[in-house]
């Protein structure tokens, strides 16, 4: 998932491009062809990435500049899939 913290430009997601500014949010699968990287010429941009991992979510900050991405802050947290409701239909004793 990502999510626009600040700034304003294009994302591109399935053979498309989609604006992106304040506030835009952007949930695609892991498979889904996204954009690896940006142009020199992107616009100055704020995102907050979240995947969802089998056992873990990681949440990122990143910052965009001149087509470089730094990562201004990263968390990782286990969780117990069934505890969150991802395997309601699993009801396997552990």
């Amino acid at each position: 998932m990502l999510i626009c913290l600040s700034g304003c430009d294009f994302y591109g997601l399935v053979a498309a491009l989609h604006p992106t500014g304040h506030g835009t949010v952007m949930v695609f699968g892991s498979i889904e062809a996204h954009r690896g990287g940006f142009p020199p010429f992107a616009q100055p941009q704020d995102h907050l990435w979240i995947s969802l991992l089998p056992d873990r979510f990681m949440a990122r900050v990143l910052k965009i500049r001149q087509g470089r991405m730094q990562v201004q802050s990263a968390t990782s947290l286990l969780f117990d899939a069934v505890d969150v409701g991802l395997h309601i239909t699993d009801r396997t004793p552990r």
